[in-house]
C-alpha cells in the first residue's frame, strides 16, 4: 500500500511538472503562444506603471535597477541554459543583466506560496516515530516519511485542530528554514531556483537575499501567534535596512502576496505590530 503510494505521488509530480524551458517553443503552438504573449504584456504594462510610480514618488535607482531585471525575465521567459551560448535567448536573465553590467542593488526579501515550504515533523505519534526531522512536504525525504508510515498517520500529521487551526494534541510539524527550502519542490521540480540563481549572476548571495518560509497550512494570524513569523519578518527588514543602509525589496508569490499585504497592515497598526 505505501508503495502505490508513493508511485501515485511520483507520476503526479511528473503529469503537473513544466516541460524543459528550452522546449517551450516545441511544445506549444503559435496560437498559445500568443495567447501567452498577451498575458505577459498585460502584466508588463501594469508592471511599467508600478515603475513609473516608483520613478515619480520613490527612489529613481530602484525602479530602474528592477525594471531592466525583470524586463530580462520576460524577453528570456521561453528558453534558456544554464551557460547559455552566442544566443541571448538561450541565456538566463541574470546572466544577460550580468553582461548588460547590471549589478545587485537592494536586497531582496523572498516570501512563497501556497505548498512551496516544506514541512518537517518535530514531534510525532508513534506510527510516525522514524521520520524525525524529516520533511513530511517537499523534497524527496517526503517519499521516506511516506514509506515509514500509512496513509491515514501521514494525513494526520498534515492535518491541523479543526478547532484551533493549530497543531493537533501530540503532533508538531514546522517549516524548515533557509533558502533552499523554497527553490526546489523536489529535484528537478524548481520553485524560485531560476530566479535565485539570476540573482547571483548580478552578486547577490545570502547576505542580501533572504528568504521567510513558513506554514502554509496556517491563516496569518495564526503564523504569528504560533510561529511569530509577523515579528521575525518585521526584524528582517529592520536588520537589513541597518546593516544595508536601504530599503528590502520583496518578490512574493500566490499566498505570499497575500501574506505580505496582511504583513503591512500588522506592522502598521498600533497594537502588535508597533505601529512602525
Amino acid at each position: 500500500r505505501r508503495i502505490w503510494i508513493a508511485l501515485l505521488v511520483v507520476v503526479l509530480a511528473w503529469l503537473v511538472a513544466p516541460p524543459p524551458v528550452q522546449e517551450y517553443a516545441e511544445e506549444y503552438s503559435s496560437v498559445v503562444l500568443e495567447e501567452v504573449l498577451k498575458a505577459g504584456d498585460t502584466f508588463l504594462e501594469g508592471f511599467a506603471a508600478q515603475m513609473n510610480y516608483l520613478k515619480d514618488t520613490a527612489n529613481t535607482s530602484f525602479a530602474n535597477s528592477f525594471e531592466t531585471f525583470f524586463s530580462l525575465v520576460n524577453e528570456t521567459a521561453f528558453a534558456y541554459s544554464s551557460e547559455g551560448g552566442s544566443d541571448p535567448a538561450s541565456k538566463r536573465p541574470g546572466l544577460l543583466a550580468r553582461e548588460q553590467g547590471l549589478r545587485k542593488d537592494f536586497p531582496v526579501v523572498l516570501i512563497p506560496g501556497a505548498t512551496t515550504t516544506g514541512l518537517e515533523i518535530w514531534r510525532g505519534k508513534l506510527c510516525a516515530k522514524a521520520s524525525f526531522k524529516q520533511r513530511i512536504w517537499g523534497s524527496m525525504s517526503m517519499f521516506s516519511s511516506l514509506a515509514s508510515m500509512d496513509t491515514p498517520c501521514w494525513l494526520e500529521h498534515m492535518s491541523l485542530n479543526q478547532t484551533t487551526g493549530l497543531d493537533p494534541e501530540g503532533i508538531k510539524v514546522r517549516p524548515a528554514e533557509g533558502l533552499s527550502n523554497v527553490e526546489y519542490f523536489m529535484p528537478g521540480f524548481w520553485l524560485w531556483a531560476q530566479v535565485v540563481e539570476s540573482l547571483a549572476d548580478i552578486g547577490y548571495d545570502n547576505n542580501d537575499l533572504y528568504a521567510h518560509p513558513y506554514d502554509w497550512r496556517l491563516s496569518p494570524g495564526k503564523l504569528e501567534e504560533r510561529d511569530g513569523l509577523l515579528t521575525r519578518m518585521k526584524h528582517t527588514f529592520e536588520y537589513s535596512l541597518k546593516r544595508h543602509g536601504k530599503p528590502a525589496c520583496v518578490l512574493s508569490h500566490s499566498y505570499g502576496d497575500t501574506l505580505l499585504r496582511y504583513f503591512m497592515s500588522w506592522v502598521e497598526s498600533n497594537g502588535e505590530g508597533g505601529g512602525k
